[in-house]
């Protein structure tokens, strides 16, 4: 299709608003957070490769269960590995797991060959940072200001009992969500 302005052709097309950068790129960041959450809960061994595996799956297919198995393991590896408290690797979990979501669902709708507009992807960077900085804050209360030092099973009915909260507001706010725009 093609609009004419004084008898020329003119091709039409999206508005140019910005720079730009390709779809491949946010798939690249999905292995970049998925391998170095990996490499800092698990450290060098033989489960960093199941995990480098399951990030290159992520980016590969991100429609796929790839990102949650890999932070259902890194989260398993972590509560097995008896780290106490509100350490880097809790705090990178939390980061690259929340990451891994959010940039699977944006790269999951793109095309391969796609650019995207860095203005696009504003509001999800912004909503990305406040999340994090609210989870962020409640594991550092939860974790280091409520659990009393060397309680470490009551640290397993915690997580319990943040996780049940956790799918609860879930239940609530994922109806609101998913409703048609008006």
């Amino acid at each position: 299709m093609s609009d004419t302005n004084r008898g020329r052709a003119m091709p039409t097309s999206f508005p140019n608003i910005g720079p730009t950068v390709p779809a491949l790129a946010l798939s690249a960041l999905t292995f970049i957070a998925g391998a170095g959450a990996g490499f800092l809960v698990l450290g060098v061994s033989g489960w960093l490769v199941v995990a480098l595996l399951l990030a290159l799956g992520a980016a590969a297919v991100p429609r796929g269960p790839f990102a949650a198995i890999l932070i259902v393991l890194l989260a398993v590896a972590l509560v097995a590995g008896g780290r106490p408290g509100y350490a880097p690797p809790l705090i990178g979990l939390l980061a690259a797991g929340h990451l891994l979501v959010a940039v699977g669902s944006l790269s999951a709708w793109l095309p391969r060959r796609a650019s995207v507009q860095l203005a696009v992807l504003r509001r999800p960077l912004l909503r990305y940072l406040v999340v994090q900085v609210a989870a962020q804050i409640v594991a550092f209360a939860v974790l280091a200001l409520v659990r009393p030092a060397g309680a470490e099973a009551g640290s397993v009915w915690l997580g319990l009992v943040g996780a049940i909260a956790a799918l609860a507001l879930a239940a609530v706010v994922a109806p609101l969500l998913l409703r048609p725009a008006r």
